[in-house]
């Protein structure tokens, strides 16, 4: 068992299957939660220390993962990473690397300055190693052991499985005040990495909430019931940058 663990909720169109390196060489395990059928014949995914197939969204498919696994909880950190963000298994290595280095309890990738993106807090600083902001988004979280039991016991909320309002509730979890967890460490954005998201967020557009349902009024029950708001972006803010030297 290796420090860290990436899982992804992953389908045909996957950008793991674009890694040009073998995950194994590097500092963390990988569980793939396949959401559909197709047969993936790529190295890094044969070598998953999990693999599960099954449909659902992200977090109900993370959810039942660790109601399976419950030693998964045993990591230093875990990356919930969406399956169409552009990376390789060095970049996430470093991640994790950054992370652990610098105490983060709940942190993200920053995104690439030419990703789509939801907010502004969320893209990458040149030159910085992270920055300190109030919570992370459901794309690409990433927790300590110190707060993932915390964040798996709140899985089962979403009934859809989006994960929509996640984000204001780890704030309210998790957030001591400027960027500073509960727990003692730190929650922010690692810059030092090269992670993209090139795959336009299609709102409601997006088929797949035909299939699954609209995650709106899951999102609103969340809210409501812990009596939180939806940020709309501008509470999501930077509150310290960490530069490189």
């Amino acid at each position: 068992m290796k420090p860290f663990l990436t899982i992804i909720a992953c389908g045909k169109s996957s950008e793991h299957l674009n890694w040009k390196e073998n995950y194994s060489l590097h500092g963390f395990d990988l569980a793939l939660l396949q959401y559909d059928e197709f047969e993936y014949t790529d190295d890094n995914s044969l070598r998953a220390e999990y693999f599960i197939q099954k449909p659902g969204m992200k977090y109900t498919l993370i959810n039942n993962f660790y109601r399976d696994f419950p030693e998964a909880l045993n990591y230093e950190y875990t990356l919930m990473m969406d399956d169409d963000i552009s990376t390789s298994p060095l970049e996430i290595e470093k991640f994790f690397r950054t992370s652990k280095e610098y105490k983060f309890d709940l942190c993200q990738p920053g995104l690439s300055r030419n990703s789509y993106f939801t907010y502004e807090s969320t893209r990458k600083i040149e030159n910085a190693i992270y920055h300190l902001t109030p919570m992370v988004e459901t794309m690409t979280p990433c927790f300590s052991k110190n707060i993932i039991g915390t964040a798996v016991a709140d899985l089962s909320l979403t009934k859809t499985g989006f994960g929509w309002g996640f984000e204001a509730l780890w704030e309210k979890q998790f957030h001591q005040g400027n960027g500073h967890s509960r727990f003692g460490g730190l929650i922010g954005v690692i810059d030092n990495v090269d992670f993209g998201h090139y795959r336009k967020v299609m709102g409601n557009e997006s088929g797949i909430y035909k299939k699954f349902g609209s995650p709106i009024p899951d999102m609103n029950s969340l809210l409501w019931r812990f009596g939180l708001q939806w940020h709309g972006g501008s509470e999501f803010v930077t509150f310290e940058v960490k530069n490189e030297l």
